[in-house]
């Protein structure tokens, strides 16, 4: 049987699509896990009230290598990084006129984390106080300590 110049070029071609279509399956099915490789983490800076912070310094810090990566928040006071490596990261966000408020954040392969932050106003401090307060035994210590008589050890008793 003799083939003809066209059956030939007919099955040289049918012979290359199904190699294309065969790499073109392998590159669909790595997709994917291409786009898992990193991190994104977003979110919204606002003040007290509630109000976006446009123009926020948003500083990125990986926690194991200390790779930095600086962001200014858009107009609604959003952020976002993308693609990042997973580990832990510490997020500080600032902005003129307001105070510094920073977060750790793990993140994961794949992972999409929102971090949103409340500035306060500049140089407001908070002051916690802590009051002591003693307390007033009105029997002698001689009379605290007695001996248990159903243990061998000390023991402080209130009368």
């Amino acid at each position: 049987m003799r083939v003809s110049n066209q059956d030939f070029l007919w099955n040289a071609w049918i012979h290359r699509r199904k190699w294309m279509a065969a790499a073109m399956l392998v590159i669909a099915m790595s997709l994917p896990a291409i786009a898992q490789v990193g991190a994104n983490v977003g979110g919204t800076v606002t003040d007290t009230t509630g109000a976006a912070v446009p123009g926020a310094t948003v500083t990125i810090t990986n926690s194991s290598n200390g790779e930095t990566q600086v962001i200014k928040a858009g107009a609604e006071g959003t952020y976002r990084a993308v693609n990042l490596p997973p580990a832990t990261y510490q997020i500080t966000a600032e902005a003129q006129g307001f105070g510094t408020s920073k977060k750790n954040v793990g993140l994961l392969t794949g992972s999409d984390v929102t971090a949103d932050f409340a500035l306060g106003a500049a140089g407001v401090s908070e002051t916690v106080t802590v009051t002591e307060k003693r307390l007033h035994w009105s029997k002698p210590i001689s009379r605290l300590l007695s001996r248990s008589s159903t243990a061998p050890n000390w023991r402080i008793c209130l009368y």
